[in-house]
Formats: C-alpha cells, sequence, structure tokens
C-alpha cells in the first residue's frame, strides 16, 4: 500500500453523486483535506479540528473524489442550466443505438442510418443556435431599439441615431460570449477537440463499451470546428436581420447562412471511435475532409465579425416607418423578419422528420441485438433504442419555447399604457403562435399529474404495505406502532416508482407537441384550418381566451427557465428537489460535444482519468483482501463504471466495487445502450472476479437494482435474477441479519428507514433516506467487508 494512505491496509474510495454533493457530505466529516488533484477534480481526507488525517473505525482510510465544481457551484454554471434545450439535443447523440454488435461486426444499413441521424441532429442544434441569435437579435434591434427607445424621454437626441446599430453589435457580442470564450485564442491555435481533457492510459476499446478505450476520453476531435460553425451561425443571423432591416443587400449574409448550415451537416461523426467503440484511424479522405471543416469554421467566423460590423453601420440612423396613429406602430409587425420565421418553422418541422425516419430505421435494422428474453432483457433500451427521438424533440420544443417566451416576456414588459389603450409591441407571427401552442400544452401536462394522482389513490393501500417489510409479524414492534409511518412511507415509495413511468410521459408530452408544431406548419402553409382544428394553432381563435393562453405560455416558460437556474444555485433549500432537477444536468454534461457545442466542457474527459490514476494509485498489492473499494453513488457510479474500464485484468483483480443509489441499469443501459448494457456490466464484474455489490431501496426516487431484475415476493418467498451467474434464472432471495436487508445475490435493498434493534424502542424514529446518505447505514461496513473478502 502507497505512503499516501497513512499506514492503512486499504482504501475506501467514494465518488459521489448528483448536485455536488459537498465533501464534508461526502466524508461525512465537518472538517476535510484536499491531499490531490487540483481545483476541480478534488480528492479529500477527513481530519480532526488540528488537521490530522483520520483513519476509519477499523483503520482502513477513506477517502472521497470530488468533481462538483464542473456542474455546480456558481451563477456561471447556473446560467448553463438555463441553456438545458442544447445539452438534450447534445445528450440524444449518445442515445443511438450502436451499429454494430457484441462482437464488433457491422450491422447493415445501421451505419447509413446512424450517419443520417447524426446529421439531422447536427441540423436541429445547428437551428436551436439560429432561434437563440434570433430572439436575441428581433428583442434588441426592433422592440427595444426601433420602437421602445426612442420614445423614452431619457433617451438623448444624439444617442437615438445609433440605437439600432448598438443593437446589432450587441446581438454578434452575446453570441460571442457564448462560443467565442475559447474560441478564438484557439481558432488557429493548437489541436481541434475538447479544451479541458486528459488522455488516460486505457485498455484496448472494446464494442461492449466505447468506455474501455482512451479515444472516449479525448473527446470530440471537431469541437473547435463546431464551436466555429455556431458562432458563424450566431453572427450571420444579426448581420443578416440587420441588413433587412435597413433595407440593404443581405445577399452576403445569406451565403453565409447556407454555407455554415451545408458544412455542419456533413462534418460527420464528430468522434468516430468514440461513438463507434472501436479502434481505428480514419480514412484520408475523412481526415482531409475534417481538416478543411476546421479551416472553414474560422474564415467563417471572420466572415461573420465582418458582416456584423457591416450591418451595424447600415443601420446607422434607420427608423421604422411611422403609422398614422402612432400607437398602431407598436402593433405593425416587420414583414421580413415574420416571413423569415416561418421559414424556421419550417426547417424544425424538417429536421425532426428527418431525426424520426432514421433513428426509426436505426431501431429497424438493430433490432436483433435487443435481447427479448433472459437478463439481457432487463437492461434493454428504452422505446426499442429510439429514445433520441423524444429527447431531442424535448430539447427542440424547448429551444423554440424559450425564445417565444424571451421576445413576448419582453414586448409585454416594454408595453405602453395611453389612456384607456394599451399598445402591445407587435412581434412575429410564429413565436406568437409557438407560445399559444405552448399554453395549450398545460392542459396535458395537467391531465398527466391528475393520472398519477389517481393512481397513488388506487395504490395507497398497496404502498402503505411497504412499511411492514423491515417489521414482520415476528418483529419486537407492534405493527399499530407503525401507523405514523404508513401514509409517509407509501407516498415515497410511489413517488420513487414514478421514474419507471418517465418514457410514457416524455413520449406523450413530445407527442402532443409533435402534433402542435404540426398544426401550426399546416396554418402557415395553407391558411386556416378547417373546424375546431384551427383551435390547435389559435388561428380560429384569436381573442381573450388566446391571448391568455398565449401569455400563460409565456409565463410558464420564463418560470420555468428562472426557476432551473435558481434551483441550481441553491436558492431554494431543499436537497431532494435540487439533486431531482440537477441529475437531468449532470447527465446531460458527461457527454462531448457530438452536435452542440455551446455547453460545459464534458466534465467525463477529466474525473474518469483522474479516478482512474487514483485507483491505480492505491491498488498495489495488499496483504489481504482487495487494496481499494471505490464506492460510487449515483452519477458517481458512472464515472466508476467508466473509470474500471479503464483497467486492465490484473488491476481489476485488486479493486472491488460498491455502487449505491446508481442508475445503471434502470437509466444508463436503457438512454444510453452504446456505452452501458448488460454485455459491458458483465464483463466488467467478471473482471472483478464478483468483487462488486449494489445498494438500492424503494424509497429512491432516482435509482434502483443494478446488479438483479424480475423481484418477486418477500421473506421467505422473495425470489429474482441476478448477479453471479445471471443466466441461471430466478433464485431466493436471502432476507439477512436483524436490517431485514434483502441480498438479492450481489444486489442488496436496504430497508428504509432502518429497522431498530433496541428492544426497548417503542417505535422508529429514524428518517427516510432516500437517495442519500447510503454511508450511514449499519449495513455499510458489511457491504465493504463482503467486497474485500471476494
Amino acid at each position: 500500500m502507497d505512503d499516501d494512505s497513512g499506514g492503512a491496509t486499504w482504501v475506501e474510495l467514494r465518488v459521489h453523486g448528483v448536485s455536488g454533493t459537498p465533501p464534508e457530505d461526502l466524508l461525512a466529516s465537518p472538517h476535510v483535506l484536499q491531499v490531490d488533484g487540483d481545483d476541480r477534480s478534488r480528492f479529500f481526507r477527513k481530519v480532526d479540528a488540528q488537521g490530522h488525517i483520520q483513519a476509519a473505525d477499523d483503520g482502513h482510510a477513506v477517502e472521497g473524489f470530488h468533481w462538483g465544481r464542473y456542474t455546480s457551484g456558481s451563477w456561471l454554471k447556473a446560467f448553463w442550466l438555463a441553456l438545458l434545450p442544447f445539452g438534450l439535443v447534445n445528450a440524444s447523440a449518445f442515445m443511438l443505438p450502436a451499429p454494430h454488435d457484441a462482437d464488433g461486426s457491422p450491422i447493415r444499413h445501421a451505419g447509413a442510418f446512424r450517419m443520417v441521424a447524426l446529421a439531422a441532429l447536427r441540423f436541429l442544434a445547428l437551428l436551436l443556435t439560429i432561434m437563440l441569435s434570433f430572439a436575441t437579435t428581433l428583442t434588441l434591434i426592433d422592440l427595444v431599439g426601433a420602437r421602445w427607445a426612442p420614445r423614452q424621454s431619457f433617451v438623448p437626441g444624439w444617442l437615438e441615431p445609433g440605437i439600432p446599430s448598438l443593437a446589432v453589435a450587441l446581438s454578434g457580442a452575446f453570441v460571442l460570449v457564448l462560443g467565442g470564450a475559447t474560441l478564438i485564442g484557439r481558432l488557429f491555435g493548437r489541436g481541434g477537440g475538447e479544451a479541458d481533457q486528459a488522455t488516460p492510459a486505457g485498455v484496448s476499446g472494446t464494442p461492449m463499451t466505447p468506455f474501455a478505450g482512451a479515444d472516449f476520453y479525448r473527446g470530440d476531435p471537431d469541437t473547435l470546428a463546431l464551436r466555429g460553425l455556431h458562432t458563424a451561425m450566431g453572427l450571420a443571423v444579426p448581420a443578416y436581420m440587420g441588413l433587412s432591416f435597413a433595407k440593404q443587400g443581405t445577399a452576403g449574409a445569406g451565403l453565409l447562412l447556407v454555407a455554415v448550415l451545408v458544412v455542419t451537416v456533413l462534418l460527420g461523426d464528430p468522434e468516430q471511435a468514440a461513438t463507434t467503440g472501436l479502434d481505428g484511424a480514419p480514412t484520408r479522405r475523412v481526415s482531409r475532409w475534417h481538416r478543411v471543416a476546421s479551416a472553414l469554421s474560422g474564415l467563417f467566423v471572420v466572415a461573420g465579425l465582418i458582416l456584423i460590423t457591416w450591418a451595424s453601420w447600415s443601420v446607422y440612423g434607420t427608423k421604422r416607418p411611422e403609422a398614422l396613429d402612432a400607437l398602431d406602430r407598436f402593433l405593425v409587425r416587420y414583414d421580413q423578419f415574420d416571413n423569415r420565421s416561418v421559414l424556421l418553422l419550417y426547417a424544425g418541422a424538417i429536421g425532426l422528420g428527418v431525426l424520426v425516419l432514421a433513428v426509426g430505421g436505426l431501431s429497424w435494422a438493430t433490432r436483433r441485438t435487443r435481447a427479448a428474453d433472459g437478463p439481457a432483457s432487463y437492461f434493454r433500451p428504452y422505446s426499442k433504442g429510439m429514445t433520441a427521438i423524444p429527447v431531442a424533440g424535448l430539447g427542440v420544443f424547448l429551444g423554440v419555447g424559450y425564445s417565444a417566451a424571451v421576445v413576448i416576456g419582453v414586448a409585454s414588459l416594454l408595453s405602453e399604457r395611453t389612456g384607456s389603450r394599451r399598445a402591445e409591441l407587435g412581434i412575429t407571427l410564429m413565436l406568437d403562435r409557438v407560445a399559444y401552442a405552448w399554453g395549450l400544452s398545460i392542459f396535458p401536462a395537467i391531465l398527466i399529474v391528475v393520472f398519477l394522482v389517481v393512481r397513488r389513490a388506487m395504490s395507497r393501500l398497496g404502498m402503505a404495505e411497504k412499511a411492514l417489510i423491515g417489521y414482520p409479524d415476528d418483529s419486537a414492534f407492534a405493527p399499530d406502532s407503525l401507523r405514523s409511518w404508513r401514509s409517509k412511507l407509501g407516498s415515497t415509495v410511489w413517488f420513487a416508482r414514478v421514474k419507471n413511468g418517465v418514457e410514457p410521459i416524455l413520449w406523450t408530452l413530445v407527442g402532443v407537441g409533435g402534433v402542435l408544431m404540426l398544426a401550426l406548419v399546416l396554418e402557415m402553409w395553407f391558411g386556416n384550418l378547417p373546424g375546431h382544428l384551427g383551435y390547435l394553432s389559435r388561428q380560429t381563435s384569436n381573442g381573450h381566451g388566446a391571448v391568455l393562453l398565449t401569455q400563460l405560455g409565456v409565463w410558464v416558460l420564463l418560470g420555468l427557465m428562472l426557476a432551473l437556474v435558481f434551483l441550481a444555485r441553491g436558492a431554494f433549500r431543499d436537497a431532494s428537489v435540487r439533486r431531482s432537477v440537477n441529475i437531468v444536468w449532470d447527465v446531460v454534461a458527461f457527454w462531448p460535444h457530438a452536435v452542440h457545442p455551446f455547453i460545459p466542457t464534458p466534465y467525463s474527459l477529466r474525473t474518469v482519468g483522474d479516478l482512474a490514476d487514483r485507483i491505480r494509485h492505491y491498488s498495489g498489492p495488499s496483504t489481504e483482501g482487495r487494496a481499494v473499494v471505490v464506492c460510487g453513488h449515483s452519477q458517481g457510479s458512472l464515472v466508476s463504471f467508466a473509470a474500471l474500464n479503464l483497467l486492465g485484468t490484473g488491476e481489476c483483480e485488486r479493486i472491488g466495487l460498491v455502487t449505491f443509489g446508481s442508475q445503471l441499469r434502470l437509466m444508463f443501459a436503457r438512454a444510453f445502450p452504446m456505452y452501458v448494457n448488460y454485455e459491458s456490466i458483465r464483463r466488467l464484474h467478471d473482471r472483478l472476479d464478483g468483487a462488486w455489490v449494489s445498494l438500492y431501496r424503494d424509497t429512491d426516487p432516482l435509482a434502483g437494482p443494478v446488479l438483479s431484475w424480475r423481484h418477486e415476493g418477500e421473506g421467505a418467498e422473495a425470489e429474482s435474477g441476478h448477479f453471479p451467474d445471471p443466466g441461471a434464472g430466478e433464485r431466493p432471495d436471502e432476507i439477512v441479519g436483524p436490517y431485514r436487508t434483502r441480498r438479492c445475490g450481489d444486489d442488496w435493498r436496504l430497508v428504509d428507514p432502518v429497522p431498530r434493534v433496541d428492544e426497548l424502542q417503542a417505535a422508529p424514529v429514524n428518517e427516510l433516506h432516500g437517495h442519500s446518505n447510503y454511508w450511514s447505514n449499519p449495513e455499510w461496513p458489511t457491504a465493504l467487508a463482503e467486497v474485500r473478502s471476494r
């Protein structure tokens, strides 16, 4: 054992989960000391008040790996959460099924369908950047610069002609802040990959999971090119709108828009080996094209800066035409902006349509790789491998909705009242209809909530019986003493099971959004929809009700966006709510920049390699048992899983793994089947010689079993399929010890609340822990000892 262990014979290495768990909570100590790492990947030990490192009660070293600064903590990272639509579309690229089978053999037609799906995702990601830039420019140039600011008494006369120029310049600057923070200094400099990455030493890549090869952790080699293309597009949009507003020629800006779009769509698989799981250099033609695309992205950014400068100069002194009634000029729409916004709607509908066809084709091509029965069937992907469709669709609908909400929200705030009349700032027809559609979508959301409430009421008695799991008839406590727990525990278990219905809920919401989008496209193309169908797009429902629904949609979207930011920042102190929200962003930010660059640097590129290096640091020969036991919680279980896949078989023989509150089977294997799947989990379990125990609770709202499935019965009748020997079918489970732990093979279900074993205690008083505090459970030392003994 290395000297850093302080003389201990083995190390318990904890890896936290979502929401940036503080090191003090991770180690259950008020005092901690950083012993390795840098300002973001940090390793801590607990110390006493004098700063002396403290060991566990049995003398082993306890260390915590803290990576939370990548995704939480500052207001800047809270702002990134508002860009969640970008992250959802980017993550959906990693939800596509692998185009090869378990032994690496290509599947016929799968590669072609996957290529088209990735092209569609890049197109939709670029469309989100266009919508963001369009909404920002429309707000600054038209609403604020041309129609609101000139009427304000505090604006000096000498500044008024320059307001449109300032608006165009600020629109371009906003995009540069998003895309150019690292772009300008690296555009013509070193490399083209991720800015913050490590290249860990790893075993050869395996078709079972790209996590087993170093290529994944080098990140996306085209990240810089993709960032340049999105930045150029974000500059071209305000340049085009500014020149159009000034009645100047827009051919140059239009040509740049088309060129960026074509290069982005044809960029190809940005990760190559990382998204195929197979090693191998790209062909000379592919390499040449990526070099050309990288150079073009730099030229496009330069062209965008020139066009922004020209547009800012051209709009100087430009004014909107006055109407006969001074108030009416606030309602007049600018035809050029109206027409272009409708084109964006058509583009979004086409992009989603192509994505549906391509992902559906990929699902059909890979149908034989999805197990219909046996243990592998419990790890098969959501929606037959088509999860990318609803996730990308949700990202698009949120992105377009946010754009509409910002513009209409600003217009509402800037509206003026003169006497009994209110002068509202008119916006584009498309954004107005989008906000109306979001207002309509509130009703199916309400119906889903009502359905869940009814289901909760119907299952109330069954869920309440969960309170008796830890206190059978022969328990020291009388069942009557458990009444105070039944209602709370029943509600908690029911809520924990809602996660099992996320798939149909997501498809329902996205399906409703798709219907509303189709109705909007048909209205814009053909005119009024017949009969009651017109209510789907507001065409025949203009009036107070339509205005109310539009405003409702706007404020719901704005409220959601601001709530995400404040929840991430910790403005609300409910840790469970904060974790429920942050798990989405922590999952999204794990993945490299495959289709959208305006999201944080993926933390997987550093954290996985850093953890693997630290494990190697401790995994020398030990006098007995395993030298290091890696303990991964929640998202930390994915980081641990990836890190252990980088280690060789000989190294794994000296390592144990405890996962707890993990989503490896429940979510990651089903949403990201190319990276986590039955074969990769079985492979790691075998390479660890079975030294893997996973802990879960029925009250955990975010996680569940990892190494077991098909749980039937309770007590003496309990059985499940599980590791080890996953192919042996369902076998009896053991109820072990005074804490009534159900051992489903290597999956252990912990009773929550923890049963009391003191006969003097009249009733359980422990709180429900749900997703938290697994290491405080009295079975924690038992799990560590079990792993080390194997």
